[in-house]
């Protein structure tokens, strides 16, 4: 009984991850757009905020390309403090890092969505402190 109440919330999760992934890869690539288009149009404005946005990019990329959960969950670390590091965003959370890795399904799953709430966030945020100024 118990094996198919996890296997349905797991199958309530993944549909909800794979929700939430669409809202948020239509509006990182609608500020994505803004950035690059307010990069060339003010580089001295946005170069470095832009630049900052770029590397946790690429820091996702690598992550999504390694093999194992543990290595997934060891790049999630380093992106958690990358990004603490650069944005000064402190409160982070990481479904993923929950996840049991005998799950990879559903572990690569939860990763996807927080990759993509994390940068949805980070976006927002220059976003915020940007149009604040501009």
């Amino acid at each position: 009984m118990s094996c198919k109440t996890d296997n349905e919330k797991n199958k309530i999760l993944l549909e909800s991850n794979n929700l939430s992934n669409k809202f948020y890869e239509k509006e990182i690539s609608q500020l994505r757009t803004y950035f690059e288009n307010k990069s060339i149009e003010q580089p001295n404005a946005f170069k470095e905020d832009y630049d900052k946005i770029k590397i946790i990019e690429k820091s996702i990329i690598v992550i999504n390309g390694l093999k194992t959960v543990s290595d997934k969950k060891g790049g999630i670390r380093k992106l958690k403090k990358k990004v603490q590091e650069l944005i000064e965003i402190n409160t982070l959370t990481f479904g993923c890092l929950k996840i049991n890795e005998k799950d990879e399904f559903l572990f690569d799953s939860v990763l996807e969505n927080d990759c993509n709430r994390i940068l949805y966030r980070v976006y927002k945020e220059f976003y915020r402190l940007n149009y604040a100024v501009f």
